[in-house]
C-alpha cells in the first residue's frame, strides 16, 4: 500500500457533499480568492485542498513519518459518512455519536494551512531581512533572538535556511494543533448540536478553511459553525452546564426568510474572508456569494439585522425549552 504523500487539509469525504458526481469522480467548482479576476473553475475534489507531505514528520523513522495523516484518515474521516448521515437524518444520538460529530468539526478547525502560511510569511521576511543585514555589515553568520536561540547561515543559503524553518514551523504547528484538537473536543463535548436548514433560495458555500466562529475558538460562550452542504450547516452551541443535561437529541432549525439571509450571508462572507486559497461550491452559488460580497450595503444590512436579532432571542428560548 502506497504512502499518502498528497494529503488533504479538507477531506474528500466532506467536499463531496458540495460536489457533483461524474464518471465515478466528484467535481466541485472553486474560486481562488487570492487573485482579483475571481475566475471560477471546475476541479476534481482529489486535487483541491491538498498539499504534498503537509502532515509528514520528515525526521521520524519511515514507518512513523505520516502517522498524523493516517490518524485523520482512519478515525475522523472514516467516521464522517456516519456523521453526515446523522446530521441529515438523525434524531436521537448516542454519546459516541455526539463525540464523532463534535470531533469532526473541531478537528477541521485546526486542519488548515492558513495559520502556518501566515506565520511563515512573517518569519520568511524576518530571516531575509536579517540575512541581508549581516551580509551588508559583514557580521557573524547568525541571527540571534531576544528570547534565546539563533539561526545560522554557516554553509547554507538563505533559501535553505528558510526552507528548514518552514518545515520546523509546519511540524510544530501540526503537533500543537493535534493536541488542541483533543483538548477542545473534550471541552465542547456537552455542546448542543444544531442543524440549520437554509430557506429556499439561500445557500451555503465552503472553503479550504470552513469552520467559522465569531469569537476566540476557546471562548466557552462562543458558537462554532461549519456548512455541511449547500443547504445545511451544523452548529455547536454551549450547553447550560446543568449536570443533568446530557441531551441526546439533535436540534433542528428550519431558518425563516430573515434568519436564513443572515446565516447564509454571514457564512459566505466569512468563507471568502478566511479562505487560505479557495472558496468552494456550485458555480452559481459562488458567483452570487462573490457578488453579494462586492456590493454589500451596510445600511441595508443594519435595518435587516434588527429583525435578525429578534429571531436569535426566539431561537434561544426554543432551545432552552427543550432542556
Amino acid at each position: 500500500m502506497s504512502e499518502p504523500i498528497g494529503q488533504h487539509l479538507v477531506p474528500r469525504c466532506y467536499l463531496k457533499n458540495f460536489a457533483l458526481s461524474k464518471n465515478k469522480d466528484w467535481l466541485i467548482d472553486a474560486c481562488n480568492v487570492q487573485v482579483d479576476d475571481t475566475k471560477i473553475f471546475n476541479v476534481n475534489i482529489k486535487a483541491v485542498c491538498k498539499q504534498k507531505e503537509f502532515y509528514t514528520f520528515k525526521k521520524l523513522p519511515d514507518g512513523d513519518k505520516r502517522f498524523l495523516e493516517k490518524f485523520y484518515s482512519k478515525t475522523v474521516e472514516a467516521d464522517y459518512a456516519q456523521v453526515y448521515n446523522l446530521l441529515m437524518n438523525g434524531d436521537n444520538i448516542s454519546p459516541n455519536d455526539r463525540f464523532k460529530i463534535i470531533a469532526f468539526v473541531i478537528c477541521q478547525y485546526w486542519r488548515t494551512a492558513k495559520y502556518i502560511n501566515a506565520i511563515n510569511n512573517i518569519f520568511t521576511s524576518s530571516i531575509q531581512h536579517g540575512y541581508n543585514l549581516i551580509q551588508s555589515q559583514g557580521l557573524e553568520k547568525k541571527i540571534h533572538f531576544d528570547g534565546g536561540g539563533a539561526i545560522s547561515f554557516e554553509n547554507k543559503t538563505v533559501d535553505e535556511v528558510i526552507k528548514e524553518q518552514k518545515e520546523d514551523t509546519r511540524e510544530g504547528y501540526n503537533v500543537d494543533s493535534f493536541n488542541r484538537f483533543k483538548d477542545l473536543t473534550s471541552r465542547r463535548i456537552n455542546d448542543r448540536i444544531v442543524v440549520y436548514e437554509a430557506h429556499p433560495g439561500d445557500f451555503f458555500i465552503t472553503s479550504d478553511n470552513p469552520v467559522k466562529t465569531a469569537h476566540n475558538i476557546y471562548d466557552p460562550t462562543g458558537t462554532i459553525k461549519m456548512p455541511i452542504n449547500h443547504k445545511y450547516m451544523v452548529g455547536l452551541l454551549p450547553s447550560n452546564d446543568d449536570p443533568t443535561f446530557r441531551n441526546r437529541k439533535l436540534h433542528r432549525i428550519k431558518l425563516d426568510y430573515e434568519r436564513s439571509y443572515f446565516e447564509c450571508l454571514g457564512n459566505n462572507f466569512m468563507q471568502i474572508e478566511q479562505a487560505d486559497v479557495v472558496i468552494l461550491g456550485k458555480k452559481s452559488c459562488l458567483e452570487k456569494a462573490l457578488q453579494d460580497y462586492k456590493t454589500f450595503d451596510e445600511d441595508v444590512f443594519n435595518v435587516r439585522f434588527d429583525r435578525f436579532y429578534k429571531n436569535l432571542e426566539e431561537e434561544n428560548a426554543f432551545l432552552n425549552s427543550q432542556l
